[in-house]
């Protein structure tokens, strides 16, 4: 049975949960008095106990100077975590026929290819985009764009024309090492979903994986509808100011646009993972397997894996917010956490260790 914990901050205290608390000192801390250490405005997490989702608990501020409650209804920007979902997306498609993992990538590619450079002897395939194992070495994602500011098209992000803020999409060195976790592999895979499907990509992510697994509070695009705002947090730098114009705009749809909420996301990672053991989920069984299977140095096709790939995990970042998930297969307990703090690493990975202490996980 599903649990429901508000924890968030009103005038006087609301109740803090029991279940979850820090340790400084040797000395109990409360959640809302370590994140007010850290500068976090809110916090979200959705716990996986047996498969299916357990636990939903808020802390804090959606917008801290409005006093808007975080509520399991409150949106967060994801981050790199919309590169997870949309790469469940490619496989669906290889699954579905519709692409060759192993093809070269510009096989596919109508609107725009990627430059011949280091690729006489080797063209780069789809599994290798996915598993960040050619020289693309671009670093990170472009911050974002304010809302004041104008924002590029989709080619001109792949061209590095302005105002476009980064490079043109290349590759950097002809090697098959893995290159750092780069935006520009996710641009690629978003651009060929796009020329596949022939559609544009809030609409088949739409059409192949929300609606198919019910994501009701989950949401691609360049800015949010009006009605979506209200729920959507406020980002927040890492010392706790308002970001400028509250969220900023990401054109690279897959590697940054999407906002959802922890229940949401959740549901995406049971679907997907049901798959191992032959039950209903998003891929069957045979591609769930290969779908989690290390293609490069730990990667998989859909995040990240742990020596033992017992543990999946994945982080995202982008300006206000800070999003993480992992799922420990055997345990079938998982976690997903979104915060309005702009790249709070040392942070997210206290909370993370504090949930597996909490629910047993070594």
């Amino acid at each position: 049975m599903k649990k429901l914990l508000f924890c968030f901050l009103l005038l006087p205290f609301g109740a803090i949960c029991q279940d979850f608390f820090f340790v400084q000192d040797e000395k109990r801390i409360e959640p809302l008095d370590r994140m007010a250490q850290e500068k976090v405005a809110g916090m979200s997490i959705a716990v996986i106990v047996d498969g299916q989702i357990d636990t939903l608990i808020t802390f804090g501020y959606a917008d801290r100077e409005g006093k808007v409650p975080v509520t399991e209804n409150t949106l967060y920007q994801l981050g790199s975590l919309s590169g997870t979902m949309m790469q469940a997306v490619v496989v669906k498609a290889a699954q579905d026929g519709l692409i060759n993992l192993d093809a070269p990538i510009n096989d596919y590619l109508t609107t725009w290819k990627l430059p011949k450079r280091f690729q006489r002897f080797s063209p780069v395939t789809i599994r290798e985009v996915m598993g960040k194992k050619r020289g693309f070495t671009q670093p990170s994602k472009p911050s974002g764009y304010r809302p004041d500011e104008p924002v590029p098209t989709f080619l001109q992000v792949l061209n590095g024309e302005e105002p476009a803020k980064n490079k043109p999409v290349r590759l950097r060195r002809p090697t098959k090492k893995m290159g750092n976790y780069s935006f520009e592999t996710e641009v690629i895979l978003q651009l060929l979903l796009e020329d596949v499907y022939q559609k544009p990509f809030p609409d088949i992510m739409e059409e192949q994986l929300l609606d198919p697994l019910g994501l009701q509070k989950t949401y691609y695009g360049l800015e949010l509808p009006e009605s979506w705002i209200t729920k959507a947090a406020v980002g927040y730098t890492r010392d706790g100011e308002r970001i400028a114009g509250d969220r900023w705009i990401h054109p690279e749809l897959g590697s940054a646009g999407a906002w959802a909420t922890p229940a949401d996301f959740a549901k995406f990672i049971i679907a997907w993972t049901n798959g191992i053991e032959g039950q209903s989920g998003y891929l069957n069984s045979e591609w769930t397997k290969k779908s989690m299977q290390p293609i490069h140095q730990g990667k998989v096709m859909i995040g990240n894996v742990t020596g033992d790939q017992d543990e999946l995990f994945y982080g995202g970042a982008c300006m206000g917010f800070r999003t993480q998930y992992e799922y420990h297969q055997a345990a079938k307990t998982g976690f997903v956490v979104l915060m309005n703090s702009h790249e709070n690493w040392p942070f997210m990975g206290e909370v993370m260790w504090r949930l597996k202490q909490t629910y047993g996980i070594q």
